[in-house]
């Protein structure tokens, strides 16, 4: 059971930091025409989603290497998605343009990366025994 929770719980975290990392550098760089298909995007949200990309994949890396930091990245994301969600909130009350679909899509990956956190969490207790680095 531990060995499919921690290849589940790997294989949907990296998924989600590629497919994020994919789309946040497309709108960057205007690759594809997925910079117009976003409508009225927020460059603060497109950043919290780039930054939020590569600790999924420190997350990713430290559950690999059995470290016992490996959770905490997601735990930042989540805190850093929470900061967005704000900063939103901010930039639509003050008449900026945006999505409806953008806080929906936060909201979403808010909570997804919580769970992904939490189940990082018991990956990590569960494989206590298996030579988890300790952190110093």
């Amino acid at each position: 059971m531990k060995t499919f929770l921690k290849t589940t719980l790997l294989t949907v975290i990296s998924s989600f930091a590629a497919l994020t990392l994919f789309l946040t550098t497309s709108i960057f760089f205007d690759l594809f025409g997925i910079r117009e298909a976003e409508g009225n995007f927020v460059w603060g949200i497109i950043v919290v989603n780039f930054i939020a990309s590569w600790l999924y994949l420190s997350s990713v890396y430290g559950l690999i290497k059995q470290k016992s930091w490996a959770a905490q990245p997601l735990l930042f994301a989540s805190i850093l998605i929470l900061f967005g969600i704000g900063y939103l909130a901010f930039h639509a009350f003050f008449g900026g343009l945006y999505e409806l679909k953008t806080f929906q899509a936060l909201a979403f990956r808010g909570s997804l990366t919580f769970v992904l956190y939490w189940l990082a969490l018991k990956v990590i207790k569960q494989d206590k025994g298996d030579s988890y680095e300790i952190a110093h």
